[in-house]
């Protein structure tokens, strides 16, 4: 898996240099290439993509992410919605970064991740991973500086840890999410400030 998605992220760079205008790689692409678009692909794809330098990507994506959660929580094995998020375009030159990314990530699934720690992945416990995914996915979307960068990768790190049922990376994505939560907190005084302004953004806009 790791060594296909190599190959189709210089694919996807030739593409890039040789035609500028290219049309744009989906989101669906980068599912097609798993074959079987379990739950827990969809969440590191969505992930993944939620740490890429696109305006406006975070807080679509995150909505994406909270209906995740939800459907995760009730054990749907499907996303509702999924086409519609999927059709989001990514430039060729990030589709090759999300490429190169997902091999690597690839990679250490298959030389470092395993399964283990079994009753972290117990039924009883998932609806509480599914609310901790569902505060990331809140963070996610505020208008934080650089505020997608903690909780997408504990997000990404989850996804690979259910891919790999592996309990013990599903335990350290906790760690840059605790960051994350950590950043928002320094940052609640800043979005009570802006929120306090709101009113009157709007005024002016509609004056």
């Amino acid at each position: 898996m790791a060594r296909r998605m190599a190959r189709e992220a210089r694919g996807r760079q030739g593409a890039s240099d040789e035609r500028p205008t290219a049309p744009a790689w989906r989101v669906q692409h980068l599912l097609e290439l798993h074959g079987d678009a379990g739950m827990a692909v969809i969440l590191l794809v969505l992930a993944l993509v939620t740490l890429l330098p696109v305006a406006g990507v975070g807080t679509v994506l995150s909505l994406g992410l909270l209906t995740w959660a939800w459907s995760w929580m009730r054990q749907q094995e499907t996303l509702p919605g999924l086409h519609r998020l999927a059709q989001l375009p990514l430039p060729p030159s990030l589709a090759s970064r999300s490429l190169r990314w997902l091999a690597r990530l690839h990679l250490l699934r298959s030389r470092w991740l395993r399964p283990r720690l079994e009753p972290v992945q117990a039924p009883a416990w998932r609806w509480l991973w599914a609310m901790w995914v569902a505060c990331m996915a809140l963070v996610i979307f505020l208008p934080l500086p650089f505020g997608n960068v903690l909780p997408a990768t504990s997000l990404v790190l989850f996804g690979l840890g259910l891919m790999a049922r592996d309990g013990l990376l599903l335990l350290v994505s906790l760690a840059p999410g605790a960051g994350g939560l950590a950043v928002l907190g320094l940052s609640a005084h800043w979005l009570l400030e802006m929120a306090a302004r709101l009113p009157g953004w709007f005024a002016a806009v509609w004056s």
